[in-house]
């Protein structure tokens, strides 16, 4: 491990600024990692408006589609299953038709 780590480090005490510190209560907080808040069909609309540009330009992208499909449910918006595995097959097999910066590049062309 020597050969490794050449510095070696000491531990050392601090002193508390304040003296001696009591703990007068030990207190455990369990919490878990709160998931993002799903988008509505307008915060869709804004998230693909604010990385995208302007939407019109996406030659046809309407959500109704999505929803007529089966790729997405509810609202706010939850993905299908049928979504779920298509989406995990774009990304495993052809991940180029779901690069944004393609897509960006594709609607510059025009």
């Amino acid at each position: 491990m020597d050969d490794v780590y050449k510095a070696r480090m000491q531990e050392k005490e601090l002193p508390d600024i304040n003296g001696n510190v009591e703990i007068k209560e030990i207190r455990i907080e369990e919490k878990t990692t709160q998931r993002p808040a799903r988008y509505s069909q307008a915060s869709l609309v804004a998230e693909l408006k604010k990385n995208l540009g302007d939407i019109r330009q996406t030659q046809g992208f309407d959500i109704d589609t999505l929803y007529n499909r089966g790729y997405i449910k509810n609202e706010p918006i939850e993905a299908t299953p049928v979504g779920m595995i298509l989406i995990n097959t774009l990304e495993k097999e052809a991940p180029v038709i779901i690069d944004e910066q393609t897509y960006k590049a594709f609607l510059s062309a025009d």
